[in-house]
């Protein structure tokens, strides 16, 4: 994998894409980001002001539940994704204004529109629309959700709508399917070959071309189709019921009636009746009216159960004849029934009254291993008044026996003693056994029970009376429900901590799957046998986390991803899933329950701590990603550098690190003690790997001083961390040949080991997160904006001419800053007459011997355009004399100004010689002057 190369001149590239219009696909993740330009999380929901537009095959995932409000428009182009293969109801989508979806889009998300949605062909909706304008479906385009539009719903061809539809006009197209209710004002279902399976309620006109699967509720209805249900109008008062062809609504399935099966002819008799809005009466349904309970033949006087707005009463039966009877249900008002009746009962809608019985009190719901109790009381029936006695006090054995109800067979207690159900500190199974209890003076008696199981069950009772009579009765079912969820998490480094939980090994990347097992559990911590073996059986299921590690303000809680993807593993009561992962770095706590939150009606399991896992983790990032900015070098003089001078960064080298899960969802949880880059010291230069560019021949390039790794944002919440190098300089080594002005191009690498941290995650790519990569920092992609991030370099040499003067007098020393150059195609030395900053000290002539006088520059001067002309100024010698000056450039700092001598294979610095006295001229210069023939 090669290392990131970023310059400025992709940065402006990334810069011109993320403000003009996409030119190809874009990925945004709420609420975490990137998120849409324009748009911003408060905390509770992503805001995008105005009209927000997305390109083609641009994609929006979800990273943990949120509300997206759209202010404006809401435009994308084709092949537009959002939230696929996400949970619904993790996105709630709110459009102030109109949306204008094109072909192919798929949108996962709970649709709020104040406009209108003009949707394209062969897009898919999911979630529930609501639409305050008109709803226009393009061909070949699906919804899985109710539809609720204010203005008129108009579809096009091969439309599949998998919900109910309530608006206030509805235009069906061809080749429909709704598989729902459709209520409006007026319903035109145009195409032939379009099926509605459901029922059609229209307070105005339904005119049918195709078929309806369903009651057609409508005062004007034109069939041309077919439609296999009644027609009626409800909405006209008929005063007889059937002359109306439909039934009335059916919201409730069937009246339950729930009862001990036992009467005693002495009191009234407990039937709960219960209106079901589903076979398994999950769901229950309020409504006003009534209901008789009687008995099939007769045998005693019915009692009516009055509902008012409400979906359960109770009714007290009069039986006072011995015998067996049957309940029924006979004249509902308000609402007629689906099914018959169906009974809660050890024996379903039969009623045994007696005159003498054992009754159950206190049957209520239970948890397993946990001890209870339950009353007892034996009853007779005073032959004289018919009042209600006591029909047993004292010390009595009574045989009990326990019936489970669902599962319907009770668990094996050989093989699971832990299952066992007790009373009164003895073992009771499916046979009867004897029970010692005690009966006070009223006839009742207290029984201590304990169940390790798990499931409904129901317990009976028979003793004999001292006059011989048998007493008998049966408890109504109650459910003993799972007292914890056990957890089982293999190789979990933070089980057992209480706190320092940045101190736990790691467990697994952000986003990586991981196994997690699940238990119902009793009071002792035994799994229970029966679970799951219910008559529709029962899951456990992870229902939340919460994040002990990192705290603090902000600290991201993530998301906990497939909690409900568990499936019964070989061992008892035992539920497996191996795809649960986390998004985030830290450590969290689990919390699981019976899948639903309810266990056959009695709820879930109790106490919070009973539902709680250990720790959960450590959790690290999957990998990192770099953003770098190209380091700028700044001339070291005027406008240029010299081969061999060091040069400063105007910005150093710096870069970006962020963090990501193996998902590719940014982590802000990556701080703190949870951050593990320990590379934040001190570290020499030489670590940094630097190159020249190629056209920089016979050129190398080297940092100069310690490198200083600073880290900006390591111990604050959020992303990005930032790094950067400083107390450096660059330096461009002299070469030994003659080299023309070129741009300063470099490379600085940062190995990938300075930036793996302590856990080894390192700097990588989503498909490969182990490949760890080098930080590579250079100009070499800037191209024609190079001289924004580099500096010119020049090949510059001093040259010293040799100076006359008087002596008794000073003399001016003129200084020249060479620099090697083309002009017309010519290359050589010439003045530099850019160089305006070259400093020229008296440090460059003192205590020259010249004849006995010592020689000093007057002062300090600085080149102009190349040159110090008369400024660099010589004390004059007493005594003509001459001397060689030769500066010490290395000693003077200016060693790049020196010039290489091939013969003696060294540099060398320049020399000239001063001379003091009357000038007599050149020696080699014959003067001759003609006087004439």
């Amino acid at each position: 994998m090669p290392a990131y190369k970023y310059g400025i001149a992709s940065l402006l590239l990334l810069g011109a894409l993320l403000i003009s219009p996409a030119a190809s696909a874009a990925t945004y993740v709420v609420p975490a980001g990137p998120l849409p330009p324009g748009c911003s999380y408060d905390g509770t929901e992503v805001l995008c002001n105005g009209n927000l537009i997305f390109g083609n095959n641009d994609t929006i995932n979800v990273s943990s539940p949120t509300t997206l409000r759209i202010t404006g428009d809401f435009t994308f182009g084709n092949n537009f994704v959002v939230n696929e293969g996400g949970n619904t109801d993790d996105l709630n989508i709110i459009v102030e204004g109109n949306m204008n979806p094109s072909n192919n889009g798929i949108i996962n998300a709970n649709l709020t529109v104040e406009g209108s949605i003009n949707s394209g062909n062969n897009t898919g909706f999911t979630g529930g629309l609501i639409v305050s304008g008109n709803l226009n479906l393009g061909n070949n385009s699906t919804v899985s959700g109710n539809i609720q539009v204010d203005g008129t719903l108009n579809t096009g061809n091969n439309i599949t709508i998998d919900g109910n539809i309530d608006a206030t006009n509805v235009n069906i197209g061809e080749n429909n399917t709704v598989n729902g209710n459709i209520e409006a004002e007026n319903v035109n279902i145009n195409g032939g070959n379009s099926v509605i399976n459901g029922d059609v309620d229209a307070t105005n006109s339904v005119n049918n071309n195709g078929t309806i699967n369903g009651d057609v509720d409508s005062p004007n209805v034109n069939d041309n189709g077919n439609i296999t249900g009644d027609q009626c109008d409800q909405q006209q008062e008929i005063e007889n019921e059937e002359d109306r062809g439909c039934s009335p609504e059916g919201n409730v399935e069937y009246f339950q009636l729930t009862h001990s099966g036992t009467a005693l002819t002495c009191e009234a008799y407990p039937v709960t009746v219960t209106a079901c809005a589903d076979a398994g009466c999950t769901n229950q349904f309020a409504f006003t009216g009534t209901v008789d309970i009687a008995e099939s033949t007769g045998g005693f006087a019915a009692s009516t159960a009055s509902f008012n707005n409400s979906s359960q009463t109770t009714v007290e039966l009069d039986i006072p004849t011995v015998g067996n009877y049957q309940l029924v249900t006979q004249n509902p008002t308000g609402e007629i029934p689906a099914s018959g009746v169906q009974c809660d009962s050890v024996n379903g809608c039969a009623i045994t009254a007696v005159d003498t019985a054992l009754r159950f009190t206190n049957e209520q719901s239970q948890v397993a291993g946990v001890s209870f109790s339950l009353g007892l009381e034996a009853i007779r029936t005073d032959t004289n008044t018919g009042a209600c006695g006591a029909a047993l006090q004292g010390n009595q054995n009574v045989q009990f026996a326990l019936s489970c109800q669902n599962p319907g067979t009770c668990s094996n207690t050989t093989t699971y003693p832990q299952a066992a159900l007790t009373i009164n500190s003895n073992t009771v199974g499916t046979a009867a056994t004897a029970v010692p209890v005690t009966f006070d003076s009223n006839g009742a008696g207290t029984l201590n029970v304990t169940y390790g199981d798990v499931g409904s069950i129901a317990l009976s009772a028979s003793t004999q009376a001292p006059t011989s009579a048998t007493l008998s009765g049966n408890s109504a079912p109650f459910v003993v429900k799972p007292h914890a969820v056990g957890f089982t998490i293999s190789s979990n480094p933070a089980a057992g901590l209480t706190s320092d939980f940045h101190l736990a090994n790691v467990f697994a990347s952000a986003g990586e799957n991981f196994e997690v097992r699940l238990t119902a559990l009793n009071f002792n911590g035994d799994a229970t046998p029966n679970f799951g073996n219910e008559n529709t059986a029962q899951t456990l299921a992870l229902v939340n986390h919460s994040l002990l590690a990192p705290t603090g303000s902000g600290a991201n809680s993530g998301t906990l991803a497939n909690m409900n993807g568990f499936s019964a593993s070989s061992n008892i009561a035992e539920y497996v899933n191996s795809s649960v992962n986390f998004n985030e770095v830290g450590v969290i706590q689990l919390e699981a329950n019976v899948a639903g939150g309810d266990y056959l009606g009695a709820g879930g399991i109790n106490g919070a701590l009973n539902r709680t896992s250990e720790p959960v983790g450590r959790f690290i990032p999957a990998y990192f990603e770099v953003l770098s900015q190209t380091p700028v070098l700044v001339h070291a003089q005027d406008d240029f550098t010299y081969y061999g001078q060091p040069t400063e960064f105007g910005l150093n080298p710096q870069w970006e690190l962020r963090a990501y899960s193996t998902a590719g969802a940014l982590i802000t949880n990556y701080r703190d003690l949870f951050y593990r880059l320990t590379s934040d010291g001190s570290t020499d230069g030489n670590r940094f790997d630097t190159t020249a560019t190629s056209n920089l021949a016979n050129v190398t390039a080297s940092l100069n001083g310690t490198a200083t790794l600073q880290v900006a944002n390591q111990s604050t919440l959020g992303q990005p961390l930032e790094f950067q190098l400083v107390n450096l300089s660059m330096l461009f080594s002299k070469p030994q040949v003659p080299k023309l002005p070129a741009q300063a191009d470099y490379n600085i690498t940062v190995p990938a080991s300075l930036m793996t941290d302590s856990d080894g995650v390192c700097i990588a790519s989503q498909a490969a997160p182990g490949n760890c990569q080098d930080i590579s920092l250079n100009n070499s992609l800037i191209g024609e904006a190079m001289d924004m991030t580099g500096t010119e370099l020049l090949d510059g040499v001093v040259v010293l001419n040799d100076s006359y003067g008087v002596d008794g007098e000073p003399l001016p020393v003129d200084v020249i800053i060479t620099a090697y150059t083309s002009v017309g195609g010519l290359e050589a030395y010439r003045v530099n007459t850019r160089d305006n900053s070259t400093p020229v000290t008296t440090a460059w002539l003192t205590n020259l011997a010249c004849a006995g006088n010592t020689l000093n520059a007057q002062g300090n001067t600085t080149v102009s355009g190349g040159r110090t002309g008369n400024s660099f100024v010589v004390d004059g010698a007493a005594t003509p004399c001459e001397a060689l000056w030769q500066p010490n450039l290395n000693d003077l700092g200016v060693d790049y100004l020196r010039s290489w001598n091939s013969t003696s294979n060294a540099w060398e610095d320049p020399a000239a010689t001063l001379y003091f006295g009357r000038f007599r001229g050149n020696d080699r210069i014959i003067f001759t002057r003609e006087i004439g023939w």
